[in-house]
């Protein structure tokens, strides 16, 4: 793609982006830097009251001086409709647009990007709002699609999630997509009858006091923005709905960075108050009197759902890219499943001298399912090493060319 033609593609894709901004929206569009410099960016927000969309430019004062936009660079600002800064509330060069205005935010942004700033292409520029702070901006993250159903929705937030697994996303037995969101797992449902995804995850199980767990969520509720938290049972659930009438990839992909770094925050204090339990990592989790440890990894969770749903389906690929290719946390997970295992056969071998049939049957079952989830572990380990090799001072992997030589391995 030529360079105009990019420039088209990303002033369309960020038209579509906008033209789907409320109060609460948020895109901030940063000029990449190989430094930690800090660099000129354009900001977009929605306005309450559905008042429309109010764009900025980065004032001076935030820059380091050779990123500076200079005298002519904020005069060309002040002819494209610009408001200088002024006070606390306005620290940078702003304008707003409401209506049918806001599909110009787009063309603006372009030249302001291109003309002002420096930019030569598209491809420099990263997002650092809704999307992760270090990636580069995808121009299709921003195109808002018109889903044609529940299937066409699915095959859309399927490819919205694709590069989060390295692939294609796995699916459960309900048709839920799994994904490891911090210390949580949590779910992502597209609704059959309606154009809305549904993002819900179990935050707190085992609740021991019901009454204060009506407080809290009742609490959780009155000060959260997206979120809504629900008892049901024993468990305190998490549930976040994201309107697609379109959909926008972007807005998905913010929302579950938004519901990761929320559960984060509250899961841990939420457990404590009301006498239950969380997803945990498992180094964190460490087993009473020396019984089996308190608590699942959600990437073992996933797999053991996955497993579940059909016995056997779950190879070592689909394993590395639940556990996001990561060779530490594989091997902490291979061992915790050890941990696992030993410390069931024990309990087996305790409830089997107080002759106590049941509880021996399910130590079991419990240690039998940690060994095999070693075992899927122990070979997406093997892909992972295989695929991503360490490496020699040339950058030759080891355990290849010279490095095959006696001393190096």
């Amino acid at each position: 793609v030529d360079v105009e033609r990019a420039w088209e593609q990303f002033t369309e894709a960020l038209g579509g982006a906008l033209a789907q901004f409320g109060p609460e929206s948020i895109l901030i569009i940063d000029t990449a830097a190989d430094d930690d410099a800090a660099t000129p960016f354009v900001q977009f927000a929605g306005l309450d009251d559905d008042r429309g969309v109010r764009m900025e430019v980065s004032d001076d004062k935030f820059l380091d001086p050779a990123h500076h936009l200079g005298d002519d660079g904020h005069e060309q600002l002040r002819a494209l409709g610009f408001t200088a800064p002024h006070g606390d509330e306005h620290p940078n060069p702003y304008l707003d647009r409401e209506g049918e205005g806001i599909g110009e935010l787009a063309t603006i942004a372009a030249r302001v990007l291109r003309e002002v700033i420096g930019v030569a292409h598209p491809s420099q520029l990263q997002s650092g709002g809704p999307g992760s702070p270090d990636a580069e901006l995808d121009p299709s993250l921003l195109v808002a699609v018109q889903a044609q159903g529940a299937d066409h929705l699915r095959q859309l937030v399927d490819e919205a999630l694709t590069p989060l697994f390295d692939g294609p996303p796995p699916h459960d037995a309900d048709g839920d997509i799994p994904v490891v969101a911090g210390s949580s797992l949590v779910f992502v449902r597209v609704r059959p009858n309606q154009p809305v995804i549904e993002l819900f995850s179990i935050l707190v199980q085992n609740v021991a006091n019901p009454q204060q767990a009506a407080i809290e969520t009742t609490i959780l509720n009155r000060d959260a923005d997206f979120i809504r938290y629900l008892v049901a049972g024993d468990r305190i659930l998490a549930r976040v709905c994201v309107p697609a009438f379109p959909f926008l990839p972007i807005q998905l992909r913010w929302m579950l960075g938004e519901m990761a770094r929320t559960l984060d925050e509250v899961d841990d204090d939420l457990a404590l108050r009301v006498g239950g339990t969380v997803w945990r990592d498992p180094q964190a989790v460490e087993g009473g009197d020396g019984g089996p440890i308190v608590g699942v990894h959600p990437a073992v969770a996933t797999l053991r759902e996955l497993e579940a749903e059909t016995p056997g389906s779950v190879d070592a690929d689909l394993a590395a890219r639940v556990c996001g290719h990561d060779q530490n946390l594989i091997l902490r997970l291979i061992d915790w499943a050890g941990n696992q295992e030993e410390a069931w056969r024990k309990t087996r071998e305790e409830a089997l001298q107080a002759q106590d049939g049941d509880t021996a049957e399910t130590a079991k079952e419990q240690a039998d399912q940690a060994e095999h989830t070693a075992s899927i572990l122990r070979r997406a380990l093997r892909v992972v090493v295989t695929n991503h090799p360490p490496t020699g001072p040339d950058g030759t992997p080891l355990g290849t060319s010279a490095y095959n030589a006696p001393g190096y391995l």
